[in-house]
């Protein structure tokens, strides 16, 4: 069985650095504001890959400005299989989002350095 375990923002959406895990049931709740509907669009995105049908207004950023608006903006997407993981990588590229696909579980090493930086 293929699940999507965890999504990890890093610079995007106005978010430095967050992992959130979703393996099991997950319940988002929260005052306006704080980001539950920017997370599931996120989620949205991954199982539809359709950056038009989001429901993001016309009026708002697009999908790539508001996610990757900076050259290091990156979303992970940490998908589970039968007995082992990979992830998908979301980065801007000439302007748009480009995937990259790495079989193993994700490791904030890849993205981000010990004091904090992001590459």
């Amino acid at each position: 069985m293929r699940y999507l375990n965890r999504i990890v923002f890093v610079n995007s959406a106005h978010i430095r650095y967050k992992e959130i895990d979703l393996n099991g049931n997950v319940h988002f709740v929260g005052t306006q504001g704080v980001g539950k509907s920017t997370v599931l669009r996120a989620i949205l995105f991954f199982y539809n890959g359709d950056k038009q049908k989001l429901g993001i207004p016309k009026e708002k950023k697009s999908f790539d400005e508001f996610y990757l608006e900076k050259a290091n903006s990156y979303i992970v997407y940490e998908v589970a299989r039968e007995e082992t993981f990979f992830c998908v990588i979301v980065c801007k590229s000439q302007g748009r989002a480009a995937f990259r696909f790495v079989n193993g579980t994700y490791d904030r090493n890849w993205l981000v350095d010990s004091n904090g930086e992001v590459t």
